[in-house]
């Protein structure tokens, strides 16, 4: 995971790699089964535009301890709305309340800092033209994972990370191919 992914979410979760039985992984997991298994919600397409939901959006997502009041009884039994970002807003909720949940996400943090170099070579760069610096911290492996998007490819350009990267495990793919066959 990643810290510090908006002002309302405390990790980045799109990839996450953990010990087998993390306490915070489970924690979460039990709290979103419970979530999903006790309340039947309103297609997300079909409110998401919605003055109501814009507004609670506003309200609510400030910071890590607002979002808490996405799960408040009104907003889940009445209006029947859940966030996009429910599954942070859950492990936000468990890392407040919860002093182990607290301590693992303290490591965490500790750990995750890869910052303005990540976000810089990847996801709204992912198309754009690749700088020397983006270059190197690929080649030297100092960013362990990039995330990027699926989006805007009608706007790629030439020499992009896309590019590199594609051209890269090609050639390497190419390479183990002629080596085992």
């Amino acid at each position: 995971m990643f810290q510090n992914r908006g002002d309302d979410r405390a990790f980045g979760s799109w990839f996450i790699a953990s010990h087998r039985d993390n306490y915070l992984l489970q924690a979460t997991y039990k709290a979103l089964i419970q979530y999903w298994s006790e309340n039947n919600f309103k297609d997300l397409k079909s409110y998401s535009q919605t003055r109501t939901y814009k507004l609670m959006q506003r309200l609510f997502n400030t910071n890590t301890h607002s979002t808490r009041y996405w799960f408040n009884p009104i907003v889940m039994k009445i209006f029947k709305y859940a966030p996009y970002f429910n599954f942070h807003y859950q492990m936000n909720q468990l890392i407040e309340d919860d002093h182990e949940a607290r301590s693992i996400a303290d490591q965490i943090l500790i750990h995750s800092n890869i910052g303005r170099k990540y976000r810089h070579a990847s996801f709204k760069n992912s198309f754009k033209p690749m700088s020397v610096e983006v270059r190197n911290m690929i080649d030297s492996q100092q960013i362990p994972l990039l995330k990027l998007t699926w989006k805007n490819h009608a706007r790629r350009q030439a020499d992009c990370v896309y590019d590199y990267l594609e051209k890269n495990f090609q050639t390497e793919r190419e390479t183990n191919k002629l080596l085992v066959g």
